[in-house]
């Protein structure tokens, strides 16, 4: 209904996801300790396989043992929940089995849910466990009733009956007779062999590089051939023990759980398919390079399924402790997460109450019982919402603004609030206008529009290492179709220590309506003909996405309702401009026909209402078009005399039409959108509207009722490849079906325009009409009050025309933007004639000025002791505020510029921000959680692993920060936060031993003042772990922070670290100060403990003169600490942090710099050299010699003479002025 409808006669079945799995619980704080349990509820749109929950579990298992997690999974594909609920189903046996048994359990859980091919023995144990999940589904109630019902439920009672056919279908593989059983081995493997054999020889498969982390063209050839061998062995990478299990005993059998899908003929898996994509390998590449291909991708499998094992095994104690509900929608997304919204709004009595349909496809509502019959916390009064929305890379099927616009309004309005999106599809050439590209808009407005931000963006910085992705193919020369990144949305407002939601955000409405408007174009800039033809040539001729028809105007119309919903201003106002702007403008001419299904929408959900939407349909004035027609003409609803003003229009397309989508091979077919049009056919009154939220259904008018004008189909199952017409209906506007000669009136369904879908014109036309019958033809044309299968009209609350403005109250946030529809400043309007204290400051003629308090807000202060806290919610920058004051009428505003990534202001004094849960449960709000004993230990061994790993934290310097860096100037002169990320990536060189003299390894580290004489804290580094959800390293260690009396204390001891060979870190005053507020973020991330019900830590936040950690952190350490006797006289007060590096944001900045001309880039630019083979290398000429001589300056660098040591100046100068001053 809100995104296009596509034909799709050839797509594809994913059984299992393609990217590594992420821990969706990231932003979730840890509430060891606390008396209440909590209960946190996630929703994942477009599921897919469950690899995320499983990791997800598995990194909370044994971090926090005191909430509970509720999953609520939305797929349309039913086979895809089928097999998910399997799984779980298998995995919840293991609580049952001793360690022996969980093991053999555990490996034929992995063949079934992996394998294509598996031994006789576990189908006959799959065979087992379906005949339990279907007895126990026979009926809803029997389901809930069963012990599966504990830990599973559904949505709705649909969603049951589509996974329980499924389960009857792989059941159904052990039951046929013995000739049927083996033509479905025999087809089925035949095909997985043709696909297997379609691969091109000489293309590398690269979708793989997510998975194996730092950059190396050996592994871009490695999981191509693991990726050959899966799909020729049916085995995971075709690893040997897997093969051999399959030759030995009675055979094998192909396994049912791939075979049956939703999706058109046998056997329909994706081509791509890779169970090894679903994890991260970095570490499983740490082998001996010796090695031959087959033993390495053996340790490659085993390394992944120890990581399944393990989190199989964390499941199961979840669901023993009953600390998981699971509940599985069969649903397309978008339309699941609308149909929430509009129970909320039911309840509420807010808005329109709309029904929907599971998907476009299919007649069946959505209907929601399941949660009114079980689940936790769910009741009929309840709303539902979510602390935690994954939305996957949806965004890549139906465009970002769809999704946000859909899942914003179920997340709750609370700090750990977090709304996932993803993208794969390459949106821009360059990165870094992917963001705006894809919003449709600068960013900065958008979130102020909609109340959320991109965390990252307001930031300017990630843990996440993603450039893997981006610059691998770089090696192989290739070019990029794909970059993952993934987004992170929050509410702005509470991401500070003054967190303040109170107030509006309040847009002026002619500003707005602009916005609006040219959002409005972008959206639907292939209808532009001064910019089609550049989309088109894009589209033909790029690698990237850069346009793709995603909107419609439902959609459009769904976005403005969230707009609505956030902000204040002159709505009625704001409306008209745009309209007048959409409907007269010339450059989009195209859309002119789509205005009508605009309205139609907009009067629905309550945002605008025409006068023909508020009176008589009959009565409407058509102006040029004359009268409209009457009732004595009509038949069936349009010959009553009481008309709704929106009407279903309802077209049954005869299936020999469709034979233009189905005779075409599915790789030429494509995946045209339709829609609806309604047309005026007369010599001298041509009229079109066009309607792209439709509904399409296969089958047969079941039950028309002509009195209540509503009827019911009956579906044939089998759709596309089944005999029955097509159904298509939507929503029009009841007066356009009364203009001009009823038989001149006739309704189309038609393909919309698009480069791909320019095959069908010389069969169509350029009309690209599929059918179309005037609406006198009854057998084929149906006008109803409601859509079909649906029996009941939408209620509506309408904003008439006559409605007095929405006028912002004064505590809100006024929005001023720029011509060019950015922020040009926030405003906050103040009125102290109430206040007596500041209206006697202000009569006396004290002194304004203004100082920032956080990142969101600023302290107006009128003299010495008078002062007002002004909060945007937004970030701002104090410096440049401005200050209107009218002391006599005691009034004034305050214009505040916003604050970016890389601006003065804002998060730039602030970007580790600390929060509390529930007023009571500190979490950290920029960077995640970690469970650094859930990951593991990296070997240090292995010289080109090292330096991959280096490479990739060298990454988190940008271009542009690389350029600084290498600039001529003392350390001092550095940004305090390049500084930072420079300090930590020093840090993990030194611990690692690369770059560093005689490749020395440091794990005792001093931060300390660049004189050199006053210590601030310091980090003892145990371990280097890799984070799998983040996909990088991982510093596991102690810190120490030093005040004046604990240097006292620990003077002795300081020197003995000193002398034993710790390094020190020189750092500025200004890099100490980030450093103070980074190091409560790294111990909060890890932490397994629990605070003090009186603890501080709250109120040390932001305040930078007293202690760093709060009391309840001192001597929470880990048992490592005690393994060197130096390190354990500091145990009493160490903690435990995790210390990553703060990687750039790939669409904020660059990290290489890509010449055109020569499509393989010096690695050495990333700002670190080859791996030297041994020792005993020079640093400029990189030859091998016995005697090499040291840098007089630095003594950390190698040189063969005078000549190299002069050649590698201009690179070494900056590095051995530091290389100095850490000695």
């Amino acid at each position: 209904m809100y995104t296009s409808t596509c034909v799709n006669t050839g797509y594809w079945f994913y059984p299992i996801g393609n990217t590594p799995a992420v821990n969706l619980l990231r932003g979730l704080p840890v509430t060891n300790g606390d008396r209440n349990t909590s209960t946190f509820e996630v929703l994942c749109l477009a599921c897919g396989d469950p690899r995320s929950i499983l990791f997800s579990l598995y990194c909370s298992d044994g971090q926090d043992e005191n909430s509970k997690y509720n999953f609520t999974c939305c797929d349309y594909e039913a086979a895809v929940l089928a097999r998910n609920i399997v799984l779980f189903s298998l995995v919840a046996n293991l609580k049952d089995r001793d360690r022996a048994q969980a093991k053999a359990l555990s490996e034929d859980i992995w063949n079934v849910f992996y394998h294509f091919f598996v031994p006789k023995r576990v189908i006959s144990q799959l065979d087992d466990q379906l005949d339990l999940l279907l007895d126990a589904s026979q009926t809803f109630e029997s389901w809930l009733e069963s012990s599966f019902g504990e830990y599973i439920g559904f949505v709705d009672r649909y969603s049951l009956t589509q996974v329980r056919k499924y389960w009857h279908l792989y059941r159904q593989c052990s039951r046929v007779s013995e000739v049927e059983a083996i033509n479905f081995e025999r087809k089925t493997r035949d095909i997985i062999s043709k696909r297997c054999n379609e691969r091109e020889p000489g293309a590398y498969y690269y979708t793989g590089l997510r998975s194996v982390g730092f950059l190396a063209p050996d592994r871009i050839v490695l999981m191509d051939l693991a990726f050959r061998r899966f799909w020729k062995t049916g085995v995971v990478g075709g690893n040997s023990q897997d093969v051999s299990t399959l030759g030995h005993g009675d055979g094998n059998k192909v396994n049912p759980m791939f075979a049956f899908s939703s999706a058109p003929g046998d056997f329909a898996v994706h081509y791509g398919s890779d169970p090894l994509l679903g994890y991260r390998l970095t570490t499983a590449f740490n082998f001996d390079s010796k090695k031959d291909n087959a033993t390495k991708i053996d340790i490659i499998v085993k390394s992944v399924k120890t990581q399944f094992n393990k989190w199989i095994s964390a499941v199961s104690r979840y669901i023993k402790s009953r600390r998981i509900f699971l509940r599985f929608c069969c649903a397309d997304a978008i339309r699941f997460c609308h149909t929430i919204k509009a129970k909320t709004n039911k309840l509420q009595n807010q808005g329109a109450s709309l029904e929907f349909f599971t998907d476009a496809w299919h007649g069946r509502p959505l209907l929601l019982d399941g949660y009114l019959k079980h689940g936790p916390s769910v009741g009929e009064s309840s709303q539902i919402s979510f602390h935690v929305i994954d939305t996957s890379n949806l965004s890549d099927y139906v465009g970002i603004l769809n999704v946000l616009a859909a899942a914003k309004p179920l997340l709750v309005r609370e700090a750990i609030s977090t709304l996932h999106t993803g993208l794969l599809l390459r949106a821009s050439e360059d990165l870094k206008s992917m963001l705006p590209s894809v919003l449709c808009s600068d960013p900065a407005t958008f979130s102020l529009a909609i109340g959320l931000a991109p965390v990252d963006y307001l930031l300017g910085f990630a843990t996440e290492a993603g450039v893997e992705d981006i610059l691998g193919p770089m090696l192989m020369g290739q070019t990029r179709k794909q970059s993952s990144i993934r987004i992170a949305w929050k509410y702005v407002e509470f991401g500070e220590r003054h967190a303040n939601s109170e107030g509006d955000i309040a847009f002026d409405a002619s500003q707005l309506a602009a916005y609006l408007w040219n959002m409005y174009k972008d959206m639907f800039a292939y209808e532009d003909l001064t910019r089609r033809k550049a989309i088109i040539f894009g589209q033909l001729t790029s690698a990237v996405s850069t346009s793709s028809q995603h909107y419609i105007r439902p959609g459009f119309a769904a976005l403005l309702d969230l707009i609505h919903s956030h902000i204040q201003t002159d709505w009625p106002n704001t409306m008209a401009i745009l309209l007048d702007k959409i409907q007269t403008d010339p450059r989009i001419w195209v859309g002119q026909n789509s205005i009508q299904e605009l309205l139609v929408h907009l009067h629905q959900l309550g945002l605008w209402s025409t006068e023909a939407f508020l009176q008589d349909p009959r009565s409407v004035d058509t102006g040029s078009c004359g009268r409209l027609r009457g009732t004595l003409t009509e038949t069936g609803l349009l010959a009553q005399r009481s008309l709704p003003s929106v009407v279903h229009a309802v077209l049954v397309v005869p299936r020999s039409k469709l034979r233009v989508f189905t005779n075409k091979p599915i790789k030429v077919a494509g995946t045209p959108s339709l829609y609806i049009s309604v047309r005026q056919v007369h010599p001298i009154l041509m009229l079109e509207n066009k309607f792209h939220g439709i509904q399409c259904m296969f089958g047969k008018i079941d039950n028309h009722d002509e009195d209540s004008s509503t009827c019911s189909v009956k579906e044939d199952p089998l759709g596309w490849r089944g005999s029955e017409d097509l159904i298509v209906s939507c929503q029009v506007p009841t007066f356009s079906l009364l203009i001009g000669p009823r038989k001149t009136l006739w309704v189309a369904l038609a393909v919309d325009n698009s480069p791909y879908s320019s095959i069908y014109t010389m069969e169509l036309g350029f009309s690209m009409t599929v059918f179309e019958t005037s609406i006198e033809d009854e057998k084929r044309v149906l006008i109803l009050k409601c859509a079909p299968n649906l029996h009941s009209r939408p209620t509506v609350s309408i904003i008439p025309m006559a409605k007095p403005p929405q006028q912002a109250p004064s505590e809100a946030t006024h929005v001023d933007l720029t011509p060019k529809h950015k922020v040009k400043c926030l405003r906050k309007c103040l009125d102290f004639s109430n206040d007596p204290s500041m209206s006697v400051a202000l009569a006396t003629g004290s002194e304004v000025g203004v100082s920032q308090q956080s990142p969101c807000s600023l302290l107006l202060e009128a003299g010495e002791t008078e002062n007002y806290r002004l909060n945007y919610r937004f970030p701002i920058d104090c410096s440049s505020t401005k200050i209107r004051l009218s002391r006599k009428s005691l009034f004034a505003e305050a214009f505040a510029p916003i604050s970016g990534a890389f601006d003065r202001g804002g998060f730039e004094s602030y970007p580790f921000p600390i929060l509390k849960h529930a007023g009571r449960i500190p979490f950290p709000w920029s960077i995640p959680r970690i469970n650094l004993d859930r990951f593991p230990e990296l070997s240090l061994q292995n010289p080109t692993f090292t330096h991959g790993m280096m490479t990739l934290v060298s990454t988190s310097i940008s271009t542009s920060e690389r350029e600084k860096h290498t600039q001529d100037g003392p350390i001092e002169a550095l940004s305090s936060r390049l500084a930072l990320k420079q300090s930590i990536n020093l840090i993990f060189s030194q611990f690692v031993g690369h770059k560093s003299r005689n490749c020395r390894r440091f794990s005792s580290f001093i931060l300390s003042n660049i004189p050199g004489n006053v210590f601030h804290a310091v980090l003892l580094i145990s371990n280097i772990r890799f984070d799998f959800d983040s996909g990088s390293p991982v510093l596991d260690g102690h810190v120490v922070p030093l005040s004046d009396l604990r240097r006292k204390q620990f003077a002795e001891k300081l020197k003995e670290l000193d002398a034993a060979g710790a390094l020190r870190v020189m750092i500025s005053d200004e890099e100490w100060v980030l450093w103070r507020k980074l190091i409560p973020v790294l111990a909060e991330r890890c932490r397994l403990w629990a605070h003090k019900q009186d603890c501080h830590i709250y109120d040390l936040v932001g305040n930078f003169d007293g202690e760093v950690l709060c009391s309840c952190a001192e001597g929470q350490h880990h048992t490592s600490l005690n393994s060197r006797p130096l390190w354990s006289t500091f145990s009493g007060y160490a903690t435990r942090v995790a210390i990553s590096p703060l990687y750039l944001v790939p669409y904020l900045e660059s990290s290489l710099p890509v010449n055109p001309q020569r499509p393989t880039p010096d690695i050495g630019s990333l700002g670190i050299s080859a791996p030297p083979p041994s020792p005993n290398t020079c640093s400029f000429c990189k030859q091998v010699k016995a005697k090499l001589k040291d840098c007089a300056r630095c003594q950390a660098t190698r040189y063969c003479n005078h000549d190299c040591q002069k050649g590698d100046w201009k690179r070494h100068k900056k590095e051995c002025e530091r290389n100095r001053a850490a000695r």
